[in-house]
């Protein structure tokens, strides 16, 4: 990796969060019509993401690479691929800030969109199954369902296989006790897997009742949240129930 070209990605990206308007706006055009065409920059910004020591680049490195992987992601080399999908993993799990894991994870899940759609990156759900069962570290479990909330938000056709073994998780996950956030997860992640549930024009019976027996857990996880007045987290739970209607008929 050229490492001038990466200096000069990050002091760009630096100028960006500056309080400065000029400063800014021309930073971001620098961004916009050297950098981002450029494929190279891809595998600089994620590198950034995962080194700079500074939180809000990391953050806006993260917001940034979700776009450029589906930009770039298709003709990038497969050492490349490899190298971002090993890595990426490892910094998400051990990132320490909530906000910057999240905007990870959604990079993870633009990346798994192709991946997954060339069934590639077979590691992964086995993985983040694993992690979000893992009583050992609760951090470790909030990422990893996360992750498959992200995922399962694509709605992507490839996912269906796993249906089965998505309800067998989540009916663990929903009744953790060492985490709202993965009871939280399950529940938004639920609504997501009731949409692939849905996708066939002949509902299979069974899974759609698997499903139902999840939903009573699922109401009292947004109790819990209504009781500790968390309306954005209980804003979004009522929209992920409003995918339920037609397993719910």
């Amino acid at each position: 990796m050229d490492q001038q070209f990466v200096n000069s990605l990050q002091e760009t990206l630096t100028q960006v969060t500056l309080p400065d308007s000029a400063a800014i706006k021309a930073a971001t055009n620098k961004l916009s019509n050297e950098f981002y065409p450029n494929p190279a920059t891809l595998p600089a910004i994620i590198f950034i993401l995962q080194n700079n020591t500074n939180e809000q680049i990391r953050q806006l490195a993260a917001v940034e690479s979700r776009k450029l992987v589906n930009k770039h992601w298709e003709t990038a080399a497969q050492s490349v691929k490899d190298e971002i999908k090993e890595s990426i993993l490892n910094t998400t799990f051990k990132e320490q800030s909530k906000i910057i894991r999240h905007a990870d994870s959604r990079v993870i899940a633009a990346i798994a969109e192709f991946e997954l759609s060339d069934n590639k990156w077979e590691s992964l759900l086995p993985l983040l199954v694993t992690a979000a069962t893992d009583d050992s570290n609760v951090a470790h479990k909030e990422t990893a369902t996360f992750v498959l909330l992200s995922l399962l938000e694509s709605n992507l056709p490839e996912l269906e296989q796993h249906v089965t073994s998505f309800l067998e998780l989540f009916a663990k996950t929903l009744h953790d006790q060492s985490s709202r956030d993965v009871r939280v997860n399950s529940v938004l992640a639920l609504g997501s897997v009731a949409n692939l549930i849905e996708s066939h024009l002949n509902i299979d019976n069974q899974l759609a009742n698997a499903f139902k027996n999840l939903i009573p857990s699922m109401v009292e996880v947004l109790k819990e949240v209504i009781a500790a007045s968390d309306e954005v987290v209980a804003k979004q739970i009522f929209n992920s129930f409003n995918d339920l209607i037609l397993l719910d008929t």
